[in-house]
């Protein structure tokens, strides 16, 4: 189901309220001996209702929740005398309005607005009622175990180096009236790295809202919203990674279903990309221990304005001179901050991982040469070149370790190309114009038990480089992602949770109404990992949308 499609449906159940509405208002008219009443005059009376009542109502409620919070140890009853005030004076309005359209007497119109109400609210609750079992149901996020694709209670704070906005969870404290006295979350820019922490007048925001469709049937990916087997009037919403009659495992942060690497498509689980660097977010002043694009050429000719990376006619060894990206890439989540006790904070510990994506954004690509990404991690090497007729070559280590290739074509030469992108992700490499794959090669080891080897080993961090020759290059943005990290409970033991006593062995095999599932804060997590599979008839349905704060409206994809 799309968005168009709740659009309509929703717009056919307000038309049929409205249409309800209209009899139900026609028939109290009549039954009130209103003079001169036509089912024209009484449309428009409901219009005006509509247009005029709707704001004033939901204006009124605002006052309402603002006034019963403003008085200190109001109690139950003094809060049902405001209400009932609040309701009054929302039913003098409607009956006024209603004197007013149906040109009739404020007694007359007032029984006639009684009536409409009393046939109408069972109609309208009725309608309410079928959408939100059949179709569309709305849920909120307290939680950020789907941090960043979901927030739950959290701050927005702005890092004081480089200016980038991001959100910290604040899931529990939002019930501490005095947290701010004696509790201080601290915590890491996910751009630059810069410690810091939420100041004390920032307010706790609420979780996202969804919008969950009820009609469609999940597939891989999507986030579902299900009852928690333990407690099924809970409602948990996490990533349906494991389907019916499989054999899951993890390995290295990937999951292999069936023993066999489970791959995303590029254009599958956008929302897991998470953001890890933006030049657009450069600091003014850069220091030598933290993430940034740097040469490392005694004398490159790679010059820096304001994150804007330019190349001039290099006619030189692209090898001689690379852009690297210097910082340390994990699976560390800005969101996850840690409370202040007054004590020394635990760095928790944090693995290495290499499934990222680098985009650029081309300001300009002149002359006869290519472009090169190269990426290297646990023994392994992949370069992508690009050549300026737009010819795409991606090689490196096939899945037998054998050096292998493959090779595409831009829909056009490179000079012409605005955004480009490599990715590696679940033993894939892609290149990437404007979101689309040109070239894909599968990249090491796709088994589980030649995985589990190759993850023994020991690695340095994942180093990126961008390698340029015979032309002049000029990059507007360079942008980095990372995709989610899963644990295993053995490496969330060493971190995030070390009282783990128990949990889901793996692999697993799943029978056939059994669905595995996992939260994308794969460190803060509760998931099937540690309570076991969702049964087909728990799942409630699958979040299609953020429809709240507005400044979050997301459609996932």
């Amino acid at each position: 189901m799309t968005l168009t499609h709740v659009i309509l449906i929703m717009l056919g159940m307000l038309v049929l309220s409205f249409l309800a509405q209209a009899l139900s208002l026609w028939l109290g008219a009549r039954i009130a001996r209103v003079p001169g009443t036509t089912f024209r005059r009484v449309v428009f009376a409901c219009i005006v209702l509509t247009v005029v009542g709707l704001p004033v109502a939901i204006g009124l409620a605002v006052l309402e929740a603002k006034i019963i919070e403003s008085i200190e140890g109001l109690s139950v009853a003094g809060a049902i005398g405001v209400a009932i005030l609040v309701i009054g004076a929302y039913l003098v309005l409607v009956f006024l309005l209603l004197k007013w359209t149906l040109r009739t007497s404020f007694g007359r119109a007032a029984l006639a607005g009684l009536i409409m109400l009393v046939l109408n609210t069972p109609v309208a609750f009725g309608i309410a009622f079928s959408f939100r079992a059949t179709l569309i149901e709305t849920f909120v996020i307290p939680t950020g175990s789907m941090t960043p694709t979901l927030y739950g209670d959290h701050a927005e704070i702005t890092c004081g180096r480089c200016g980038i906005g991001y959100a910290v969870s604040m899931s529990g404290l939002k019930e501490r009236h005095s947290w701010r006295e004696r509790e201080i979350v601290q915590s890491r820019c996910p751009n630059c790295d810069d410690p810091g922490q939420v100041p004390a007048a920032t307010p706790i925001l609420d979780g996202d809202r969804l919008l969950v469709e009820k009609l469609g049937q999940p597939k891989r990916w999507d986030l579902i919203v299900f009852k928690y087997p333990k407690d099924p009037s809970v409602n948990y919403v996490k990533r349906l990674v494991g389907l019916p009659g499989e054999k899951l495992e993890i390995v290295g942060g990937d999951v292999f279903i069936n023993d066999s690497r489970l791959s995303k498509a590029p254009g599958v689980a956008r929302d897991m990309w998470l953001l890890m660097h933006d030049t657009d977010y450069t600091p003014a002043k850069t220091m030598s221990d933290r993430p940034q694009w740097r040469p490392i050429a005694p004398n490159s000719q790679w010059k820096n304005a304001d994150g804007k990376w330019r190349l001039e006619d290099n006619d030189g060894d692209a090898e001689a001179d690379p852009l690297v990206f210097s910082g340390k890439i994990t699976d560390r989540l800005a969101y996850n901050g840690q409370i202040d006790w007054g004590g020394p904070l635990r760095e928790e510990p944090t693995t290495l991982t290499g499934d990222i994506k680098v985009e650029l954004h081309l300001d300009e690509f002149r002359g006869e040469g290519s472009l090169a990404f190269r990426w290297r991690f646990c023994d392994r090497e992949v370069i992508a070149r690009i050549s300026f007729d737009g010819k795409v070559r991606i090689s490196g280590p096939g899945t037998t370790g054998d050096d292998d290739e493959a090779t595409g074509k831009l829909s056009t030469s490179l000079s012409q190309v605005k955004r480009l992108a490599f990715a590696l992700r679940d033993g894939q490499a892609h290149l990437l114009e404007n979101d689309k794959a040109v070239a894909t090669l599968s990249v090491g080891p796709q088994g589980v038990e030649a995985a589990k080897i190759a993850a023994a080993r020991p690695s340095e961090p994942c180093r990126v480089e961008l390698l340029v020759d015979r032309c002049t290059l000029g990059l507007a943005r360079i942008v980095i992602h990372k995709d989610v990290y899963y644990r295993t409970l053995e490496t969330m033991r060493s971190g995030s949770y070390p009282a783990i006593e128990s949990g889901v062995e793996l692999p697993l095999q799943l029978g056939p109404q059994e669905h595995f599932t996992m939260g994308d804060n794969s460190t803060r997590a509760m998931d099937s990992r540690f309570w076991g599979t969702v049964s087909t008839e728990a799942i409630t349905g699958v979040a299609r949308w953020i429809y709240w704060p507005p400044s979050r409206w997301h459609e996932f994809r």
